[in-house]
């Protein structure tokens, strides 16, 4: 199967093991402890090989169900963990976790993403913190980093009293905590060493400003929350001592940054962050040293990770990229025109290396192991409920609908199928089990799920198009227009029917925005896409994946949002 060149360019972002936000600028740091689940600990809130954020008892025993109510949800057993406490890696860098908000950025870029913060005013200028972000929030700022420490302010929410018995009325002021390290001694044994390191290593700053850039998670930070993104690859040692321990300072490493093997000649590998599990190919680089490519390569790096504009990220797909084209040509063959979802997910792969020969790379094949690890993209058709009312359709038997734009399938984003009686479906990949236990709902009508050919994974669904008019397609298309103000209470009544039936079968929609509310040729409201993930602006972190964050949400939409100044 021959593959251009858009399309391995296209495929490159999911190998190349860098934050999916390479960012770094100025911005302010608050603190807060309120012991509330926090917000990347539901699933779907970002792309991860591990988690989501771990979540709580009230004794301080991790759940071993990610999507468990969260305290601050009308008192569900979820809470914060005491291991999000941060702690002294030496007197110039600490470790810790953070609610974020990045311009620019949503969760599914910052959830469970690391960010080293250089403190610039107060007495911790100067000094470096990594925290994670395992948090977020409608009410922060842009590149606003609100520190998680204990006895740093409850804020909006308050899961500490039932989960430690503290006073309704906090421990100190409601924004900004408590006031002197005396205090800590009254806290639960747990939480006291992070009380203490407000006042001992953070020298009780009031909310200094930052610089701050991305990078690649240490490992000590990420086997305490026991989340990592699936463009991470945390570094270092999986335990870091104390300044007590007298240890020496940690270091952390840029991400995307390489170092290249000891040594020179036959053997030394750079770029083997590249070498993941589930990639679509596999890129080595060999016997680089000594050669003009050993700094051209972490050159091009280096600068992909700093560029704005993706150009320079091109260019270094373009570097990978070029000299394997003349293997394609020669050792694969052309992909038919019409493509099944088997041929999408169980492509055939190729694992190269590019060698040095004279003044150029030359690709080699290492082992072709048959096909692509696509499970990431699928759920095992055992974790979902049985529904043998529902069709199973095998992916071999599904034909994708090109979008005449693209010259070549697998730069495609699939979204439409054709079944075996002609007939067209919508397609959306099996990204949450909630959404196979949907009923009698202002939802697209699920047709079938789509399963592997053998049946151990499934794929996605099949929903009935809903038709939409040439006005537009979801609710974005509407704000402000006479249509929202014709048809505004028809539609807010639609919706919130629709999300009290979901309520009723104990589901929440989790994500309410206008762009998850389509309408059709007949001017009816429908939710799509629901089951996890949220845009601050319509739901607040602290209730996103609640019900009372959907009620929130449709009441934002509708009663605030869809006609603005009217």
């Amino acid at each position: 199967m021959a593959l251009s060149k858009r399309t391995l360019l296209a495929l490159l972002p999911f190998f190349l093991a860098v934050p999916s936000l390479a960012v770094s600028g100025t911005g302010k740091t608050t603190r807060y402890w309120d012991c509330c689940k926090p917000s990347c600990g539901w699933t779907g809130k970002a792309t991860l090989t591990s988690g989501p954020v771990q979540s709580c008892d009230k004794n301080d025993n991790v759940l071993a169900d990610p999507d468990t109510k969260s305290a601050c949800d009308n008192g569900g057993p979820a809470f914060m963990c005491s291991h999000e406490s941060p702690w002294a890696v030496s007197d110039s860098l600490a470790y810790g976790y953070a609610a974020v908000s990045i311009a620019g950025g949503t969760e599914a870029s910052w959830c469970c993403a690391c960010y080293e913060l250089t403190f610039t005013s107060g007495p911790v200028s100067g000094k470096k913190m990594i925290v994670q972000a395992t948090n977020t929030g409608g009410d922060l700022g842009q590149n606003h980093f609100d520190i998680g420490m204990p006895g740093g302010g409850f804020g909006i929410f308050n899961a500490c009293t039932p989960q430690y018995g503290t006073p309704s009325t906090g421990w100190g002021a409601q924004y900004g905590g408590i006031s002197s390290r005396s205090q800590c001694d009254a806290f639960p044994e747990k939480l006291k060493a992070g009380c203490y390191w407000r006042f001992d290593w953070f020298q009780n700053a009031d909310n200094p400003s930052v610089s701050f850039q991305s990078v690649a998670c240490p490992l000590a930070i990420t086997n305490k929350s026991g989340c990592v993104r699936a463009d991470d690859k945390p570094t270092g040692g999986g335990t870091v001592p104390t300044v007590s321990g007298g240890a020496p300072p940690a270091t952390s490493t840029s991400p995307g940054t390489t170092t290249p093997s000891g040594g020179t000649g036959n053997g030394g590998t750079v770029a083997n962050h590249i070498d993941l599990p589930h990639s679509w190919l596999t890129v080595m680089c060999q016997d680089l040293q000594s050669t003009r490519f050993a700094t051209e390569y972490p050159e091009l790096v280096s600068t992909a990770i700093k560029d704005d504009d993706a150009e320079a990220h091109d260019e270094l797909c373009e570097w990978m990229i070029d000299p394997c084209l003349s293997y394609f040509r020669e050792s694969t063959h052309d992909a038919p025109r019409e493509i099944t979802f088997g041929d999408y997910y169980y492509p055939e792969t190729h694992h190269l290396k590019l060698l040095v020969s004279g003044s150029e790379l030359s690709p080699k094949a290492t082992r072709n192991r048959g096909t692509m690890n696509a499970f990431h993209l699928m759920i095992p058709s055992a974790d979902l409920p049985p529904s043998p009312d529902i069709p199973r359709l095998k992916a071999s038997n599904l034909h994708i609908i090109s979008d005449p734009k693209w010259d070549d399938y697998m730069s495609e984003i699939l979204r439409r199928a054709i079944i075996a009686d002609g007939s067209t479906k919508f397609f959306k990949p099996a990204d949450d089990k909630k959404q196979l236990l949907r009923e009698d709902l202002r939802i697209a009508k699920m047709h079938g799920i789509v399963v592997s050919n053998d049946g151990e994974m499934t794929i996605g669904l099949l929903l009935d198009l809903i038709p939409i008019p040439s006005t537009g397609d979801s609710l974005y298309s509407y704000r402000n227009s006479a249509l929202a103000l014709e048809h505004h209470e028809k539609w807010k009544q639609q919706i919130t029917d629709t999300v009290e039936k979901l309520h009723a079968h104990g589901l929440v929609w989790g994500d309410v925005h206008p762009g998850n509310i389509v309408i059709d040729t007949s001017f009816d409201a429908w939710v799509v896409d629901f089951g996890g993930g949220s845009i601050v602006e319509f739901v607040p972190r602290k209730i996103a994946g609640t019900k009372v964050g959907d009620w929130h949400g449709v009441e934002k939409v509708f009663d605030e949002w869809i006609l603005g100044d009217k």
